[in-house]
């Protein structure tokens, strides 16, 4: 199979080159690499413009910036694979994550996500099917590959939604139908955003929930409410740790 991998990006030059190193370390490499740029001031756009690897590099930088779902469609619309792969600018794959993936692909799955693990903790994060109301299954953006064909059949990712947009997708997708396979190994390396961001995806969070509640049947509105309070329950505990792990380092 032939698989499109794509990093959004938005002033974290420094990140971004280790997450494309890890692109470039995979045992099974992608077809191409489409890096969307959210409008960088960081010399994102000449860095990239000037990268060769030993696949296509294909570079697109948004006029203005205009958020990760808008990058991201912007990779789905270009890309050419049969699979597309996402990975976000602060994360990093593990270097048999396409590979791994790649050996359900040929099954027809229509997603296919992994564990993670995070740069505080050696714990194993995986989430198992369960409902997709009752909250986000699939973990990071960056754990799962989806089937290109399937993802514009759905409109790709909403671009009116700041926060949880891969939660909004994966429901579209149940409803649809699609067919998950979820991989109970360690193929990411998830790094927490500041606390900046995170506070910042608290209020986001709210006009976003208010989108997916609007998209929702009458009779599913309580499983929602209940899987959208879980999610912010979720965040809520990061930016509590987070502010402990930074005190703690100030204190020292």
């Amino acid at each position: 199979m032939k698989i499109t991998a794509a990093i959004s990006t938005y002033n974290r030059l420094g990140m971004l080159k280790k997450a494309i190193v890890s692109v470039e370390n995979q045992t099974f490499l992608p077809c191409e690499l489409i890096i969307v740029d959210d409008n960088s001031s960081d010399g994102t756009k000449e860095y990239c413009e000037n990268l060769s690897l030993d696949f296509p590099v294909i570079y697109l930088r948004n006029d203005k910036n205009s958020g990760v779902s808008f990058s991201r469609n912007r990779a789905i619309e270009q890309a050419s694979g049969e699979y597309i792969a996402f990975l976000d600018d602060d994360d990093e794959w593990l270097s048999e994550k396409l590979q791994k993936q790649n050996e359900f692909a040929e099954n027809g799955f229509d997603l296919i996500y992994t564990a993670l693990t995070t740069q505080k903790n050696d714990k194993i994060y995986f989430h198992r099917r369960f409902p997709v109301f009752l909250g986000c299954f699939a973990g990071s953006t960056s754990t799962m590959m989806f089937n290109l064909a399937t993802l514009r059949k759905i409109g790709g990712f909403d671009p009116r939604i700041e926060s949880m947009e891969e939660y909004d997708l994966l429901i579209r997708l149940v409803r649809n139908r699609a067919k998950i396979k979820g991989i109970r190994v360690v193929l990411v390396k998830y790094f927490m955003a500041d606390s900046g961001k995170l506070s910042g995806s608290l209020k986001k969070y709210f006009s976003s929930a208010k989108i997916i509640m609007s998209k929702t049947p009458f009779f599913l509105k309580p499983l929602q409410f209940m899987g959208l309070f879980r999610i912010f329950a979720q965040k809520t505990v990061k930016l509590r740790e987070f502010r402990e792990v930074l005190f703690k380092k100030r204190k020292g």
